[in-house]
């Protein structure tokens, strides 16, 4: 069990990796361009708590695009396939 979990892992940072590579290379394509559409999601900025002697810095943000989501299922899939 824990042997799938870290090959699904795998295969979703795979997923976003490529997304993001598709997503820089398809940029400049005009006929490919929709793959850049997306949304940006996350904190507007850092929450910051200081409690004097250390300070916890806590940010999030995600951009979600067509080509990014593509490539997980993608990965996904083919995770699925190769852990049956």
């Amino acid at each position: 069990m824990k042997g799938k979990t870290l090959w699904l892992l795998l295969c979703l940072c795979t997923g976003v990796v490529l997304g993001s590579l598709l997503e820089s290379v398809t940029a400049q394509v005009e006929w490919l361009s929709w793959l850049n559409y997306g949304q940006h999601f996350g904190i507007g900025g850092p929450a910051v708590l200081n409690l004097g002697i250390i300070t916890f810095t806590l940010g999030l943000d995600l951009h979600l695009t067509v080509g990014t989501v593509l490539c997980i299922v993608l990965a996904l899939l083919v995770s699925r396939k190769l852990c049956k």
